[in-house]
């Protein structure tokens, strides 16, 4: 998104000209986001964070030119992905400490 701003920030004069071209236009896109009223016939799956995020970059792969974009993007991604992995067996031992919570009380009320 910060590459998309400062395209737009540096060709602003030619927004809504016929000098917009088709990178301005993806600048542009960027930051739309799109609103429909079609309801699918079934329920989505749901999409983890990381992957949201991974089907971002793909989309705006365009905006991502140098290395240091590139070494913030994995960064962020790996980011996103060890914290759904250790997300995963926290809620696991969430669980686990309500169940042990529960089976404690149902002990003290037979006693």
């Amino acid at each position: 998104r910060k590459r998309a701003f400062s395209e737009l920030l540096e060709r602003r004069a030619a927004i809504g000209t016929a000098g917009e071209d088709g990178r301005l236009r993806s600048a542009i896109a960027v930051f739309l986001d799109r609103i429909d009223n079609i309801i699918p016939n079934n329920v989505p799956q749901p999409q983890t964070l990381a992957a949201h995020v991974h089907g971002l970059v793909e989309l705006n792969q365009k905006f991502v030119v140098g290395d240091e974009d590139k070494a913030t993007v994995e960064a962020i991604e790996g980011e996103l992905i060890q914290a759904e992995h250790s997300g995963s067996s926290g809620q696991s031992n969430a669980a686990d400490a309500v169940e042990e919570h529960d089976f404690g009380q149902e002990q003290e009320q037979e006693q």
